[in-house]
């Protein structure tokens, strides 16, 4: 089971790593604190799955929301300082990016 975590973890940060160009989302501020917003770089409204996994590949939090004009913000007050893997879902499309919390 940790080899699979491990795989996936691997997986994850080589799909990060390809589409760090191309991503249609951004994660501001990073690191976080309190919060976090995601911002569509196409600025329209969309119905966002925004999934947060642990180092060790464990869901911490979901959450489906809109993005009203492209912008959504999220209380990350409750996760715990650290390195989260962000999996957002929207259109059938799946972006993966990387987010450190640091509580101040």
């Amino acid at each position: 089971m940790k080899q699979r975590t491990l795989l996936l973890l691997v997986t994850l940060l080589m799909v990060i790593s390809a589409r760090a160009q191309s991503a249609r989302f951004s994660l501001s501020p990073n690191p976080a604190n309190q919060q976090v917003q995601i911002t569509v770089q196409s600025g329209q409204t969309e119905t966002l799955n925004i999934q947060f996994y642990s180092v060790i590949g464990n869901k911490v939090m979901s959450i489906t929301s809109v993005a009203e004009g492209g912008k959504l913000q999220i209380n990350t007050s409750a996760l715990a300082e650290g390195v989260y893997l962000v999996r957002i879902v929207s259109g059938g499309h799946t972006f993966v990016q990387r987010l450190k919390i640091q509580h101040q």
